[in-house]
């Protein structure tokens, strides 16, 4: 019959870099709201140069549209009231960041191709379209990763 035994490490340094690392997975916040911040002002930046994650310019307005709204200077076009950039956030919570659209249309320009939609061509400025999906750009995702592994490399030292 095999006994069994317990192994135990007494290296307080070690013990005190795991418990840090432990509470900074148990409420990643702190860390995840400066990436939020980043990503947020991400957004500002792509509406400022027109141009989407991947760094693709937006595509112009339609002759039609420009059009219509030529004649009443009340009126602006959706994404040049500045509401959905201003207004557009990513949000961080204890373990993740969720994005919040700043205006009901919105996602209409982010994702376009629902009811009504189809002719509107995309204007993303939260994610990119790599390998048929959506999801963070390259550009945002290494920030996210770069920012993260910072924070670990922190935690344990």
């Amino acid at each position: 019959m095999a006994g069994t035994f317990k192994v135990k490490a007494r290296d307080q340094g070690a013990a005190r870099k795991l418990k840090r690392l432990q509470g900074l997975f148990d409420n990643m916040q702190p860390v995840l709201q400066n990436a939020s911040k980043e990503l947020t002002r991400r957004i500002y930046y792509r509406f400022t140069v027109k141009r989407d994650p991947d760094g693709q310019k937006w595509k112009p307005w339609a002759e039609s549209t420009k059009e219509r709204y030529k004649n009443d200077p009340s009126r602006k076009l959706m994404l040049h009231t500045r509401s959905t950039r201003d207004l557009t956030k990513f949000i961080a919570g204890r373990r993740d960041i969720r994005v919040s659209l700043g205006t009901p249309y919105a996602k209409f320009h982010e994702q376009p191709g629902g009811a009504g939609t189809a002719r509107i061509p995309r204007r993303a400025f939260l994610f990119s379209e790599k390998n048929g999906g959506r999801g963070l750009s390259d550009s945002d995702e290494k920030y996210l990763v770069n920012a993260l592994k910072y924070q670990i490399r922190k935690a344990t030292q």
